[in-house]
């Protein structure tokens, strides 16, 4: 059993790279990963980012998808979180 940071309404569950579980936590602007050790780590996207679809990308990273046009992914390995610019996936991509 795992206990959510308050604010948090979870969105999307997805298994990652690493056997852990890894969870969009709309309403709190995060991506939360439960460990199978009973760990979890959070990772910030910014204000209002509200992330909606997890995947697993073949580069082994967990890509997202958020509300405000917020587009990247978190590398599991370094815990980095990359914001890819609007202007760099553009307006026509479909994604928004």
């Amino acid at each position: 059993e795992f206990t959510l940071p308050a604010g948090s309404r979870p969105f999307d569950i997805i298994s990652g790279p690493d056997n852990s579980l890894w969870v969009g936590a709309w309403g709190n602007d995060r991506i939360i990963k439960l460990g199978t050790d009973g760990s979890q780590t959070s990772y910030d996207l910014g204000a209002g980012a509200d992330p909606r679809g997890l995947a697993v990308g073949a580069d082994g990273n967990v890509w997202f998808v958020g509300d405000i046009r917020t587009f990247g992914y978190v590398n599991p390995s370094t815990g980095e979180v990359t914001i890819i610019p609007e202007d760099v996936v553009g307006a026509g991509s479909g994604l928004y």
